[in-house]
């Protein structure tokens, strides 16, 4: 399954804007979900959205999403 670094994006994007702070901790649960029923694809997308998130909750959004 491939999927877009803007996707991810706007996954993580969601998240932070639905749960806030906790969002890495959303992203986190979710992934361990796919793993516990063998679905590596959707538990290295949502690996992939909680770094992005981590990534925002530290230095803030990337500078792809930031309007000029």
């Amino acid at each position: 399954m491939a999927v877009s670094y803007i996707s991810v994006l706007r996954m993580a994007s969601g998240l932070m804007r639905e749960h806030g702070k906790d969002a890495s901790t959303v992203a986190t649960l979710e992934a361990e979900k796919f793993i516990s029923k063998g679905d590596m694809d959707s538990y290295r997308l949502w690996k992939r959205v909680e770094m992005v998130v981590d990534e925002m909750l530290t230095s803030g959004p990337p500078d792809s999403m930031l309007v000029h």
